[in-house]
């Protein structure tokens, strides 16, 4: 994967990970946002990961 993969990648999760924190505000039950509550968290990990490897790339 190039680095521009990886941009492009990082971006479209947090665009998914910004509409499911929205989805969390719009949950109309508890047990809803309980659920869209860990799923955006889930991502928010993975965008931390993907930064974290996209900032090790440019450090080499």
């Amino acid at each position: 994967m190039t680095v521009t993969q990886l941009e492009e990648a990082l971006y479209q999760l947090r665009e998914h990970a910004a509409r499911l924190v929205n989805d969390v505000e719009l949950a109309a039950t508890r047990e809803e946002h309980i659920r869209l509550t860990a799923r955006a968290n889930e991502a928010e990990t993975l965008v931390t990961q993907l930064e974290k490897i996209l900032l090790s790339h440019y450090a080499a």
